[in-house]
């Protein structure tokens, strides 16, 4: 790897970024898929790996506003000689980023084509860099349900494959009545083909699962926040049930009409704990459950000062047609309220699924539908 920054730019183009001395940006190099992608696919994410292999994938989210032209996705990767190697996966469809811990990369699909018409399958997949190419080490099946949910985008899971440390690794699926958080045992990366796990359980199943929000009214649609105390691990997630839309600026949405109201949501915003077992399963349960959030936001946690950050608005002025956003302070151990400030009004402040950034001098950042909003101790920029 020669540059330190990443951009994709365009449906098949990438630009690999430089960043000098005194923070400017320069092209390094650009890579361009056209030949791979043709006109029926388009780039989703990408990662560079310890040794240097640049990982790719194909996909994307049509409720999301992409344009999917493709019933099949590709996860590959590009060496650093400029060899590229690939996996294509037919009737199936990759909707968001993957991860990687030790070599390994995971992924998982949505069905794609006929496949997503009724009740189906998604996959998640472990895999890594061979002598073959890509190499499958464990390809898990997961409940897609029946079609996208209200307020959702993607036809499988919408969350991205969450690592826990070294050992496990989080989705959620896609079940119609409720969804479920699903952990599974990582992988490993194995230099020899025939052994392609550490354990006998990597691969084999989810190791704990558990419902999220309540029946009826559930969807997930980001990936979750993670912590780990040095005993266990804990996870918050957001319920997105009947969020009203995306803002596209292509779409043209009045800015200040219904599309920011989040009144109808399925409310919820759940941390649960994951706590490995000596002599036993692993063990998940719902810490807390706050069944007031209505919100887009991923949260933020500060592991410094210990405040959960999150995004909300003023659901009875919103109901109202009147839309007033606050940057909102939680208590990680309880989920309930510390303090909240208000950062501006309208549509124009709407956070649009974004989620709050810590920069390193304390201030909090958040993307908003015309800008952005900066927020520091006594201040709202």
């Amino acid at each position: 790897m020669t540059g330190d920054r990443i951009l994709l730019s365009g449906p098949n183009l990438i630009y690999e970024l430089r960043r000098s001395e005194d923070d400017k940006l320069s092209t390094e190099q650009d890579i361009d898929f056209s030949d791979l992608l043709g006109t029926s696919g388009q780039l989703l994410s990408v990662l560079y790996d310890a040794v240097g292999n640049l990982w790719f994938t194909t996909g994307g989210s049509a409720g999301a506003g992409f344009e999917i032209a493709s019933n099949d996705s590709t996860i590959g990767y590009l060496t650093p000689d400029g060899t590229r190697e690939t996996l294509v996966l037919e009737s199936q469809v990759i909707e968001n980023s993957i991860a990687m811990n030790d070599g390994v990369v995971y992924a998982f699909t949505g069905p794609a084509g006929e496949a997503a018409n009724g009740p189906s399958a998604g996959f998640f997949y472990a895999v890594q860099a061979s002598s073959n190419g890509v190499q499958t080490l464990f390809r898990e099946e997961y409940n897609a349900g029946s079609g996208l949910k209200d307020g959702g985008f993607s036809r499988g899971s919408g969350s991205s494959p969450n690592l826990l440390g070294n050992e496990y690794i989080a989705i959620r699926d896609n079940a119609d009545d409720q969804v479920n958080l699903l952990v599974f045992k990582q992988a490993t990366d194995s230099t020899d083909p025939a052994t392609t796990t550490d354990s006998a359980t990597a691969g084999k199943g989810s190791v704990c699962s558990i419902p999220l929000f309540n029946s009826g009214t559930s969807a997930f649609e980001a990936t979750f926040v993670s912590h780990f105390d040095e005993t266990n691990y804990a996870l918050v997630a957001t319920n997105c049930y009947k969020y009203p839309t995306i803002y596209f600026d292509n779409r043209e949405l009045p800015i200040d009409r219904d599309w920011n109201k989040p009144t109808a949501m399925g409310a919820g915003l759940t941390r649960i704990d994951v706590e490995p077992q000596v002599d036993g399963p692993v063990k998940c349960s719902v810490r807390w459950h706050n069944q007031e959030s209505k919100t887009s936001s991923i949260a933020t946690l500060s592991t410094k000062t210990g405040p959960l950050y999150n995004y909300y608005q003023d659901l009875e002025l919103a109901e109202q047609g009147e839309y007033v956003w606050y940057m909102v302070a939680m208590n990680w151990e309880t989920g309930e309220e510390v303090w909240r400030v208000m950062t501006g009004t309208g549509g124009g402040f709407d956070n649009n699924f974004q989620t709050p950034t810590i920069a390193p001098d304390g201030c909090l950042w958040i993307a908003v539908a015309e800008g952005v909003v900066k927020i520091c101790d006594g201040d709202v920029v």
